[in-house]
């Protein structure tokens, strides 16, 4: 496979402040993951849409999704009793739903499962090739 297009698309600032706002404090509530984990889908799937818009696809021409969702948390070197994990926001089956499509991710703490650091990136799996699609590591710049 090769990338045939890529591009980055901005993660608008309607998830990027409440996103920061919850992680700094380490305090959040179930309806506010909640909340957040649906609205990532939400602008995940807009990314999707966008990029079709912007390079003159449509969703007839993408097979697979693939999404490593958002990171919210993410413990990579556990110290004393604290357990190496992640948390991800955007479900997939609700990108699916939205977009069609079938929806594959976790890709990080499926590399933690198997003790690796780095999980894999977003893409757009087409009928041959690979195209990136979503800036979703915007939220930690």
């Amino acid at each position: 496979m090769k990338i045939v297009k890529y591009d980055a698309i901005d993660n608008p600032q309607s998830i990027k402040k409440p996103t920061f706002r919850m992680i700094p404090e380490n305090k959040s509530s179930p309806e506010q993951l909640s909340q957040i984990n649906v609205r990532w889908c939400n602008v995940f799937a807009d990314a999707v849409e966008e990029f079709n818009r912007r390079h003159g696809y449509t969703m007839k021409d993408i097979d697979v999704i693939g999404s490593h969702a958002q990171t919210i948390w993410l413990l990579s070197m556990p110290e004393g009793n604290q357990t190496k994990s992640a948390l991800k926001m955007a479900e997939g089956t609700i990108l699916a739903a939205r977009l069609g499509k079938t929806a594959v991710r976790n890709f990080r703490i499926s590399e933690q499962a198997v003790g690796r650091q780095v999980g894999a990136n977003d893409c757009i799996l087409w009928r041959v090739d690979v195209a990136a699609s979503e800036d979703s590591e915007g939220v930690s710049e």
